[in-house]
């Protein structure tokens, strides 16, 4: 777990409405907004035009990592089985997956791996939830083409530092 100290320079991002707050570096910009109706986004990252070389027409930031909040219905390991809204994971093209159960903000959490040998396409996302919703944790940090398979040090200090609020009931 990180020091306090490496993180007391970031900037704080708080949702009262969804019940949490979480640090980023200072130097990362956020892109905030509702995907779908059901799903809202957080992208955090450095300035796009710093990482790509010129201007996106929407986006202010790179968005390396994503935290997205949707509805809960059932349980959360179900959720994330069913998440790429196949009927599981192995339906979705995912030829192998582990997951892995952890802790954030003492709520528990699961750390989902997936690979697929269509591309050799790895991810590692990190889910927890609470009030009926569900916060998910995403790596989108390109490495030649294909995602990292385990997620850099900023996003693990940034999931550190996530707190659920005491209220928050959307």
């Amino acid at each position: 777990m990180p020091k306090a100290n490496e993180t007391s320079n970031w900037n704080i991002y708080r949702n009262e409405e969804y019940g949490f707050e979480i640090k980023y570096p200072p130097n990362f910009l956020l892109d905030i907004g509702f995907y779908d109706k059901n799903d809202f986004s957080i992208g955090f990252g450095p300035p796009y035009r710093q990482v790509y070389g010129h201007d996106h027409p929407v986006l202010k930031s790179a968005g390396i990592y994503w935290l997205t909040i949707n509805r809960l219905e059932g349980t959360l390991q179900k959720y994330i089985e069913s998440d790429n809204h196949c009927d599981g994971l192995k339906e979705c093209g995912m030829d192998s997956y582990e997951m892995e159960e952890t802790r954030i903000d003492g709520e528990q959490a699961f750390v989902l791996r997936t690979h697929t040998d269509l591309g050799g396409y790895d991810s590692h996302d990190i889910y927890t939830s609470r009030n009926a919703l569900v916060f998910q944790f995403t790596d989108d940090h390109w490495d030649r083409g294909y995602l990292k398979a385990e997620p850099s040090a900023t996003l693990a200090r940034m999931i550190s530092t996530f707190t659920f609020l005491s209220q928050g009931n959307r």
